[in-house]
């Protein structure tokens, strides 16, 4: 087999298809006293969706939520059900098992299109403090042996301490993160070492996608909303450039209400293609509600902010339509046919990979502005009327926001200035190659490829065409193609390019 490579180019309807609100799923109690623990270093729960029994050709995505410091535990049966502090206490495991004596927003519990996972965790004797992560590691690849897990899909995620543990896991090391779609930390402790192995790891995070979640007035539980902002300003420092992450920013710049107190609205901050921050206003209330949050399909990184709540706000945030619909929406960047181009040869332009932005592409406009549904996938939607209103599901279809265009049986893709997209190719024979690319262009412009970041072409001049419709052939001779890397071409203004 030939080595990968990822070749980047840089420069609603909804279907009457519901889940049923009753329970379907498969709840599943897998305890170090039971036989089935195999070769997990945890015991853990488990829900397998509606149909995972059936339909043994599927793979399914998986949310992976590790508890707080106070549902620490053995693994065994009994503790990881104990309704006062074992892993049903809180989190999507509370939803779905309803241990007594809690208080839900419904009168039965609801099926999830996704496997979920929560594992016991925490270090004997008192079962406190931060997660063994070689054993988290191992545990993640014993549950993608066992179940039918889609590896591209993977969402890691976790409350208070738990999500602190979440983001030592990930930034960790490289190897860690690549395993991830997805890091969502709710109300994450500040229980990560000090100094560089703290936001100093924000260069790995960067690899991800991430959303950070956390409560105006959560101040006193390990300093979760002054932990949010200094992951979240140093990732994006990271994003922005390959230097030490400065210290945080971002907070300076959050809408404060009159007298410094908290936004009426709850508020999302999203960090762009452009590499700038953008806050975005949601509701003024109901923070289970569609709408509290506003997430971008631009934004490798977010910041959510519940204007209230404090530390336990991470129930309303499982319970968000918004959240849930970010958490079943990420994947990993892989091939777009689930093979990598082979090089030499061709690679249509609309085939960028999947994974989403700056990962699949980086683009500045929200929304696909082009023509065509090439890219569209129809996925789980939720959604809830009101903060109290129960929580509905249904599917509907999902487009990147890159602009793809078609007319007659010609697919396009158009780029502007500091945008790009990525393929992953397989190159056959190294060496040095003719790249010939098929363009339109209505003042002129310029890309150039890139491999691993290394500029292996220069700025590559597109002259004007005489439009977006009108393609012509250009070719850039001798472009050296060698070894295992990430290849992108980037252009400088607007610029066509067809399949």
């Amino acid at each position: 087999m030939y080595p990968h490579r990822h070749l980047v180019l840089i420069a609603v309807m909804v279907l009457l298809t519901s889940w049923a609100s009753a329970l379907e799923g498969t709840k599943l109690v897998v305890a170090v006293d039971t036989p089935e623990i195999g070769d997990s270093p945890y015991g853990y729960l488990a829900y397998l969706p509606p149909g995972y029994n059936s339909d043994g050709g599927n793979s399914w995505p998986v949310w992976i939520f590790l508890e707080g410091l106070g549902e620490g535990g053995p693994g065994t049966v009994a503790s990881m059900l104990a309704p006062a502090n074992g892993i049903v206490r809180h989190g999507p495991m509370r939803e779905l098992w309803r241990p007594a004596a809690s208080v839900f927003d419904a009168p039965a519990p609801n099926d999830y299109p996704m496997i979920i996972l929560t594992p016991q965790v925490g270090r004997p004797p008192a079962y406190r403090g931060i997660t063994d992560i070689y054993k988290l590691d191992l545990f993640i690849t014993a549950m993608l042996a066992r179940y039918r897990i889609d590896p591209d899909r993977v969402v890691l995620s976790g409350m208070s301490t738990g999500g602190g543990d979440a983001v030592y896991y990930a930034s960790y090391r490289v190897e860690n993160v690549r395993r991830l779609a997805g890091l969502l930390p709710i109300v994450a402790s500040h229980n990560y070492p000090t100094d560089s192995s703290g936001p100093g790891r924000a260069s790995t995070l960067a690899l991800t996608q991430s959303w950070f979640m956390t409560a105006f007035d959560d101040r006193g539980n390990g300093g979760t909303v002054t932990t949010a902002y200094a992951w979240s300003d140093a990732i994006a420092q990271a994003l922005a450039a390959a230097v030490t992450p400065t210290p945080a920013s971002l907070e300076s710049t959050y809408p404060f209400g009159s007298g410094g107190v908290a936004s009426a609205n709850h508020q999302t901050a999203t960090f762009g293609a452009n590499n700038a921050w953008t806050w975005r206003a949601g509701a003024t209330a109901g923070r289970r509600s569609s709408g509290a949050f506003k997430p971008d399909d631009t934004s490798r990184l977010m910041l959510g902010i519940y204007r209230s709540g404090g530390h336990p706000v991470w129930q309303d945030a499982v319970n968000n339509p918004d959240v849930l619909n970010w958490i079943i929406s990420r994947q990993r960047q892989s091939p777009f046919t689930g093979t990598p181009h082979l090089l030499p040869g061709s690679i249509q332009a609309e085939q960028y990979d999947r994974g989403g932005p700056g990962r699949g592409f980086n683009e500045l406009t929200s929304g696909n502005q082009g023509t065509s549904a090439y890219r569209q996938r129809t996925l789980p939607r939720w959604s809830r009327s009101g903060s109290d209103g129960p929580l509905q599901i249904a599917n509907a279809p999902v487009d990147d926001p890159v602009e793809v265009s078609q007319s007659g049986a010609t697919i396009s893709i158009e780029v502007s200035a500091g945008e790009w997209v990525a393929y992953t190719s397989d190159v056959a024979l190294s060496g040095s190659h003719d790249l010939v690319l098929r363009v339109a262009s209505r003042a002129g412009a310029a890309l150039r490829l890139t491999i691993d970041g290394t500029d292996i072409t220069g700025p590559v001049t597109i002259p004007a065409t005489g439009g977006p419709g009108t393609f012509r052939s250009i070719t850039v001779p001798r472009v050296n193609l060698t070894g295992d890397r990430r290849c992108r071409t980037r252009q400088h203004r607007p610029l066509g390019l067809q399949s």
